[in-house]
């Protein structure tokens, strides 16, 4: 992964106020690394809006699914 990339993408996370994760992404060794800390963070709004973001991330998984279009 492009590490100015990867440094843009940590620096939104610190200027939203995830220091944590924002420091977890640059010290991630490739794309791999930032795509187990985007599924954290997933699961977390996930958790926190069960209904709203939860749902709708559960309705992208299940279209993804299909397989007789």
């Amino acid at each position: 992964m492009n590490k100015k990339l990867q440094d843009l993408v940590a620096a939104q996370y610190e200027a939203a106020g995830f220091q944590t994760l924002a420091g977890e992404i640059r010290k991630s060794s490739g794309v791999a690394g930032v795509r187990k800390i985007a599924m954290q963070v997933i699961k977390k709004l996930s958790a926190l809006d069960p209904s709203g973001f939860g749902q709708g991330i559960k309705n992208i998984c299940n279209e993804g699914e299909r397989t007789n279009g």
